[in-house]
């Protein structure tokens, strides 16, 4: 049967199937927020120190206690959705021995959609080595790698991994510690392995006499590394500081630097910038009187791939503060995730709280907010935050774990589900001001490119505050800096050569659009 549809009916037709299909595709933009704060007691204790957001749930990486044995710790996936609810886990380790998890990143999504794992092993013999583990989309086992101590000629052999990254050429490095031939002399530990984890490559850093330690590792965009960690030296006063090292694409040491000030400074965790620099947060000790311990803050730099400080900013929100992890955002702002210290000397009660705390791009604070599993935290609770992630809703999710000293409970993994304010209930949010309510990303058009002697900026609706263009080589320098003052505006390229760079163009504290520039003469 041939059925005739009249052009007014096929119109209509035409608009709600349109309307249809834009409600269908604009839905998970504006997808709801969900909140939760939580712990988890399915174990006799449990620490979560890595999470990752997968396939709409989220993955959390820990350390488990599943027996009152002195040597049986295990370490764990577990897999939570969106509503902060358990839907599975799993664990593994062997019986009589102390499998733990890294502390900075240990566990991290590959290009495979499944999973790495690194950590340590503790038993009770005089060897300790690391482990690298690989899993499946579905969390189960694939292999298991183990490193033992080859190098140092101290009684111990000991060696621990802390944080992971892929490579580039989808294989891993991973940083960490291992013994050097003193009591108290320890060097940062760096391999690199392939997508199967095997061995490439290592090297040790660290000077004599000296508990130098790896906790972090990026991979830069000239194939090398860059570290961060701490470095103690032994029975000095004062002895702690915050520890660079900029190594090549096979770890030999291009540069190290030292971080903080007269005191005691704690672990510095390095993150790579949009524009090519590091971005290093460490807590800063602004006072001490020994023997009590440093008073520590929050401290955060920028650093160029030639060791030049751009920027530096130090942050006393509480009487202390200490780091954990340090994240730059798709916008270019900074998220920073640890503990702090909270004394109420009026009710007597005091502890640690997790807090995070968010920045722009230039180190400007943007909000900070403390957090505890309880609403109203009793003496001697203890909640820490070891590792935060943003979230497709646009928020953020940190993972850690919870205990109070003072009362007979087991330690418990917290994980915490904020908005994009850090509000982990609605309604906590402050009022704020957005500078361009109605401008989007696809309001802005750059043109054209692959470019020869210039570009035009296009912004399609009308704007009364200032506009930016900025364009950076592949070695993050600005090489071209100009306001945008017209609705359409030429933007001279004379003197930039040929070559790929990135340009963005920004508010004083948003980036509104950015993208890849070929200049070609």
């Amino acid at each position: 049967m041939f059925v005739h549809i009249g052009y007014k009916a096929m119109k209509s037709f035409k608009l709600i199937f349109i309307s249809f299909l834009f409600l269908v595709l604009i839905n998970p933009l504006f997808s709801q927020v969900e909140y939760f704060n939580k712990i988890y007691t399915q174990n006799l204790a449990s620490a979560a120190y890595a999470v990752i957001e997968k396939d709409s749930f989220y993955y959390v990486g820990g350390t488990l206690l599943g027996s009152t044995k002195s040597f049986y710790s295990q370490v764990y996936i577990s897999k939570i959705n969106k509503q902060g609810d358990l839907i599975s886990s799993k664990s593994w380790g062997d019986c009589n021995k102390n499998h733990i998890i890294g502390w900075t990143t240990p566990m991290i999504t590959t290009s495979d959609n499944g999973f790495v794992m690194i950590g340590g092993i503790q038993d009770t013999s005089s060897l300790w080595p690391a482990f690298l583990m690989k899993f499946d989309a579905n969390c189960d086992s694939v292999w298991e790698r183990k490193f033992y101590d080859t190098i140092s000629t101290y009684i111990y052999n000991y060696i621990a991994f802390h944080s992971i990254k892929e490579t580039y050429d989808r294989g891993f490095i991973i940083v960490g510690e291992i013994k050097a031939t003193h009591q108290y002399d320890n060097d940062i530990f760096l391999l690199k392995t392939d997508s199967l984890g095997n061995t490439e490559w290592y090297k040790t850093y660290g000077y004599i006499a000296t508990i130098d330690r790896g906790f972090s590792v990026i991979q830069t965009p000239d194939s090398g590394y860059v570290i961060s960690g701490d470095s103690w030296h032994a029975g000095m006063e004062y002895a702690t500081d915050a520890y660079l090292v900029k190594t090549d694409k096979y770890g030999n040491v291009i540069w190290d630097k030292f971080l903080g000030g007269q005191y005691s400074d704690h672990l510095a965790y390095v993150a790579l910038s949009f524009d090519s620099n590091y971005i290093v947060g460490y807590s800063y000790a602004y006072e001490e009187n020994p023997p009590v311990n440093a008073k520590h803050t929050i401290s955060v730099i920028k650093i160029t791939p030639s060791k030049q400080i751009l920027w530096g900013k130090i942050y006393k929100v509480r009487l202390e503060n200490n780091i954990t992890n340090i994240y730059e955002l798709n916008d270019h702002n900074i998220v920073i995730v640890g503990m702090s210290t909270v004394a109420d000397t009026i009710n007597n009660t005091g502890g640690f709280r997790g807090f995070i705390m968010k920045l722009n791009e230039y180190g400007d604070s943007l909000w900070y907010r403390d957090y505890s599993y309880l609403k109203n935290p009793v003496d001697g609770d203890h909640h820490y935050l070891w590792d935060i992630k943003p979230t497709s809703d646009g928020g953020f999710i940190a993972c850690g774990s919870y205990k109070n000293y003072y009362i007979p409970t087991n330690e418990a993994a917290w994980i915490v589900k904020t908005d994009s304010l850090g509000c982990d209930t609605p309604g906590c949010n402050t009022i704020g001001i957005n500078e361009y309510p109605d401008l989007n990303i696809s309001d802005i058009i750059v043109y054209p490119n692959p470019a020869y002697q210039y570009i035009n900026i296009e912004i399609k609706k009308s704007c009364f505050k200032p506009v930016y263009f900025e364009l950076f080589d592949c070695y993050g320098r600005r090489v071209k800096e100009q306001k945008i003052t017209k609705p359409t505006q030429t933007i001279s390229l004379e003197g930039i050569n040929d070559g790929m760079y990135f340009y963005r163009v920004r508010s004083k504290s948003r980036v509104l659009a950015k993208d890849k520039l070929l200049v070609i003469r």
